[in-house]
């Protein structure tokens, strides 16, 4: 049997009640397998009794038919304990990939409630607010940038980023609004942080100080969000690449001469569809991606 924990959640009376019934121990040992644990937790509703299975599965995990590794029962115990506190809207998000756990696991440490976003404060008698603005990220197009809510707190003479209750910002893309914690979203405002703290006269001026130009935190906020590098495309001479928002609703090439290419392999191929002559478009109108602007002749694209 496996002992795991994460933050102050530990798998102990799983363990005790598997320890006193052995006929529960062999029913979930041949009835499990390690797909099949992953799958229920990262895509499955983690409500109280899915919890309770999938925390017992995993606790008996050496014993399954194809046993699971200790420290991948540590991983998806760390997982199940974050998507089980987004069902109890203790945490606002939930993970639905490896990549995405991958990227959460690390940031964290393994500790769970290190995530733990915290509530909105909107109860608290002093003054706090959220300074709303679309970005204009210089490595993603206008029309797929991200629309930021970033914690203020106001006091008589001016107004502060990262006081003690600016523990989250939140960034929505489309339909996709996660809070981000201070950890990341306190890099935009790197060159204007005194004492860990950006200070301004108004929340206009905080605006300013959002730095739009650098890429890095861009990316770490996309892989928050559950965004993970989905491909490359290798721009070719006599091809615009723009991004529609308005008919086409996504990134398009157009031919401009007879011997421009799109595509040099199949594999390049298979995700340009043509929407009229010599016009392409990039994946399904339906799918939801974040493409950036080029990038030393590559567009990255992002996928949620």
């Amino acid at each position: 049997m496996y002992k795991l924990q994460s933050s102050d959640k530990t798998n102990g009376h799983f363990v005790a009640a598997l320890e006193t019934n052995p006929e529960f121990l062999k029913e979930l040992s041949s009835k499990w397998t390690p797909d099949m644990l992953r799958y229920f937790i990262f895509h499955e509703e983690v409500n109280e009794k899915q919890f309770k299975i999938l925390g017992s599965t995993l606790s008996c995990g050496d014993n399954l038919g194809t046993p699971l590794l200790e420290s991948e029962a540590r991983f998806l115990w760390f997982v199940l304990c974050v998507n089980f506190a987004h069902y109890n809207k203790e945490i606002g998000l939930k993970i639905s990939t490896p990549v995405h756990a991958k990227y959460l696991y690390d940031l964290c440490e393994g500790e769970y409630k290190n995530l733990d976003l915290e509530n909105d404060h909107s109860e608290k008698k002093h003054r706090e607010a959220y300074c709303r603005f679309l970005a204009r990220h210089t490595c993603l197009y206008p029309e797929k940038n991200i629309y930021w809510e970033i914690p203020v707190s106001f006091y008589k003479n001016h107004c502060m980023v990262a006081g003690a209750w600016a523990t989250f910002a939140i960034a929505t893309i489309g339909d996709t609004k996660v809070k981000i914690p201070r950890s990341i979203f306190l890099k935009f405002f790197a060159s204007s942080i005194s004492e860990g703290k950006v200070v301004a006269n108004d929340s206009k001026e905080i605006r300013l100080f959002f730095d739009e130009s650098i890429s890095e935190p861009v990316w770490d906020t996309l892989k928050y969000m559950g965004y993970n590098l989905h491909s490359k495309i290798i721009m070719h001479d006599g091809v615009d690449y723009y991004y529609d928002d308005n008919m086409d609703k996504g990134l398009c090439a157009h031919l401009l001469n007879k011997t421009a290419v799109l595509w040099q392999n199949e594999e390049e191929k298979v995700y340009w569809n043509e929407i009229q002559p010599n016009t392409y478009h990039y994946l399904r109108r339906d799918e939801e991606y974040v493409p950036t602007k080029p990038i030393g002749n590559i567009i990255y694209v992002y996928k949620n």
